[in-house]
């Protein structure tokens, strides 16, 4: 029995795509830039409120809130264009993971989340230090953000 979503769309959300089993394509700069790319046009596109992503070696953290599209089609979107601009058919697993973030608490968390993925991987010691993601675009921000995006929590 497929469970049924609740959801309110003026909230944001947590996403996580994960490669197909064995496949672990972003480990270098080259594929990380399509992701990037990528990610960064669906924003200018206004197909989403992008908050922070960031970009593993075999998946992706998004921290979005809806505009034009809906999460699912966003979702299917995005993997779609950076499949077929990596060359590659079945890169990911089909579905998502996701998560509504309902509290400021939460939203700040999730942030720190995503943004301490490449730390706990020991990838990099501190979250500014990753290029594939969006944590150095933080460092001077505050999180009035959630509030400017039109929740008051």
């Amino acid at each position: 029995m497929q469970m049924r979503r609740l959801w309110d769309d003026t909230y944001p959300f947590h996403l996580i795509t994960n490669c197909r089993k064995g496949l672990a394509p972003f480990g270098d700069s080259a594929s990380a830039e399509i992701v990037r790319k990528t990610v960064l046009k669906s924003r200018r596109k206004d197909d989403v409120f992008l908050f922070a992503w960031c970009l593993m070696p075999d998946h992706l953290h998004l921290c979005v809130a809806e505009r034009e599209k809906n999460i699912s089609t966003y979702m299917m979107v995005i993997k779609r264009l950076i499949s077929r601009e990596m060359g590659l058919g079945q890169l990911w697993e089909p579905r998502f993971w996701d998560n509504q973030i309902m509290t400021m608490r939460e939203f700040r968390d999730v942030i720190h989340y995503i943004h301490g993925n490449p730390v706990r991987a020991g990838i990099v010691e501190e979250p500014e230090q990753y290029s594939h993601g969006s944590a150095r675009d933080w460092e001077s921000l505050d999180f009035n953000i959630f509030l400017e995006f039109g929740r008051e929590v």
